[in-house]
C-alpha cells in the first residue's frame, strides 16, 4: 500500500512537472511567485554549460520569451476548463456530451502546447552548432539516467 502510495504521489509529480514545462513554466501557482518549473532550471543550467555565443544567447532568449508568451496568452483557456468542468459536475443532471466536448477541447488544446513545446525544442536546436548539438544530448541522457536512478531509489526505499 506505502508503495502504491508513494508511486502514485511520484507520478504526480512529474506529470505536475511536464505540465509546468509545457505551458511554460510561468505564473503563480504551486511553484511559487517566480512560477519556475523544473524543467526552467534544468535549462538554465545546460544552457550555461554549453557556452553559448551572445548571439546564440539572443536568439534562444528570444525564442523562449516566444513560447512563454504564447503559453501565457492559452492561461485563461486553461483556468476556464477548471471552471467548466467543475460547473458539469454539479449540475443537477448529468450531461455526458457536453464532459466529453470539454475533454476533447481541453485534449486539443494540451496537443497544441506539446506541438509548441517541440518547435521551440527545433528552433533552439537549430541555433546550437554541431558540437553544442552533441554536447546537449549528451547533458539530456545524463538527466534521464540520473531521474531513473533516482526513481528506481526512490521505488526501492518503499519496499522496506
Amino acid at each position: 500500500m506505502k508503495k502504491m502510495i508513494t508511486i502514485a504521489g511520484l507520478a504526480l509529480a512529474l506529470t505536475v512537472g511536464a505540465g509546468a514545462m509545457a505551458q511554460g513554466g510561468h505564473g503563480e501557482g504551486h511553484h511559487g511567485p517566480r512560477g519556475h518549473g523544473m524543467g526552467h532550471h534544468m535549462m538554465e543550467r545546460m544552457f550555461s554549460k554549453l557556452d553559448l555565443s551572445e548571439q546564440q544567447q539572443e536568439e534562444v532568449k528570444g525564442i523562449l520569451t516566444n513560447f512563454k508568451n504564447q503559453m501565457k496568452d492559452k492561461r485563461t483557456e486553461r483556468f476556464a476548463f477548471k471552471d467548466q468542468i467543475k460547473a458539469l459536475v454539479q449540475s443537477e443532471t448529468f450531461d455526458e456530451a457536453a464532459v466529453r466536448a470539454l475533454i476533447e477541447s481541453k485534449q486539443a488544446q494540451r496537443l497544441e502546447a506539446q506541438v509548441a513545446k517541440a518547435r521551440m525544442k527545433n528552433q533552439i536546436w537549430n541555433v546550437l552548432n554541431a558540437e553544442q548539438q552533441v554536447q546537449l544530448n549528451e547533458m539530456m541522457e545524463n538527466a534521464h539516467q540520473k531521474g531513473r536512478r533516482v526513481m528506481r531509489r526512490m521505488i526501492d526505499e518503499t519496499d522496506d
